[in-house]
């Protein structure tokens, strides 16, 4: 009997110890309850702290969805100093376009052809900068400090590739446009006249002009041109000497190309735009596992019996 009885309690010990791991499992590892948190009024270093804890359920919603650009970015271009240098001032290329002299003249076309061109870049810049303010990042989620960094990278890197490539675009057409029809202009660079006398009825005929130092043709080349001092070339139409020479070893066309700016600088703020999208709640769901609480309750019902497995 005494055998049989301690044997009867070995069971059950084994038993009972078998059944305190299932219910600890059951209420602890595989415990598929789940806890909903709120936190009301995060502040930026909160929200920044649970995005980088990577909880895929973490929801922080901006209380303004949809935030102008202005309020949280500006872009600074800086500009090329031959666009403040004396070459742009209408006094200094006037006076040589007054000279009789053929180079003074070549040169004051050359620097007037400058001086519009910093203006009207000037003016598309602004223009455009106007237009980028008033349009609006639309962000459901408040961003954290480093996505907001590569968001507003990729918003100013956009703004500039389709700036210049829109102005290059447009330069381009109105500029081949005077080529491709053969136009004549007030210099006869790239079309020379010749009048006919009453034998050919007073025709005027023309003809297109060659470049004698590299006998290339204005009819089938844009890059013919010829030097006037050093750096300083004239072509087919004044803009094409203007691209195709250079200022301090810089290509004009290239910086002409760039809206004459050295370096686009972009002031963001992470501070405006939280203050901005103003997030009211934060709210994430985890799993409810190894809660001491729940797996005690979990053993005193299965030991009282009020749980089944």
């Amino acid at each position: 009997m005494k055998r049989q009885e301690l044997f009867a309690n070995r069971i059950y010990l084994i038993l009972f110890i078998l059944s305190l791991i299932g219910a600890l499992l059951y209420a602890g590892p595989f415990n598929d309850e789940t806890k909903t948190t709120s936190i009301k009024n995060p502040s930026s270093d909160l929200i920044n702290s649970l995005y980088a804890r990577n909880i895929s359920t973490l929801s922080c919603p901006c209380s303004v969805a949809a935030i102008r650009y202005s309020k949280f970015l500006s872009i600074i271009p800086k500009r090329h100093s031959i666009c403040s240098s004396d070459y742009v001032k209408s006094s200094y290329w006037i006076n040589l376009l007054k000279n009789e002299s053929t180079i003074s003249k070549q040169l004051g076309t050359h620097y007037s052809v400058l001086s519009s061109l910093c203006e009207q870049t000037h003016r598309i810049i602004k223009n455009a900068e106007n237009s980028f303010d008033t349009r609006e990042l639309v962000s459901a989620e408040t961003m954290t400090h480093s996505t907001f960094i590569i968001q507003t990278e990729d918003l100013v890197s956009t703004f500039i590739s389709q700036l210049s490539s829109d102005y290059r675009r447009t330069l381009t057409f109105i500029i081949r446009s005077f080529g491709v029809n053969h136009l004549l202009n007030v210099f006869t660079n790239n079309w020379k006249l010749n009048f006919t006398d009453e034998n050919e009825k007073h025709r005027i005929a023309t003809y297109p002009r060659r470049f004698s130092s590299s006998n290339c043709s204005c009819a089938t080349s844009f890059d013919c041109n010829e030097q006037i001092k050093e750096n300083i070339v004239r072509g087919c139409f004044p803009f094409d000497g203007f691209r195709l020479s250079k200022f301090q070893n810089i290509s004009l066309g290239q910086l002409n190309d760039q809206l004459f700016v050295e370096k686009w600088k972009n002031k963001s703020n992470y501070s405006a735009y939280f203050q901005e999208c103003r997030p009211l709640k934060c709210e994430y769901t985890l799993p409810d596992r190894n809660n001491p609480i729940n797996m005690l309750a979990t053993i005193v019902g299965l030991y009282g019996g009020k749980i089944k497995i």
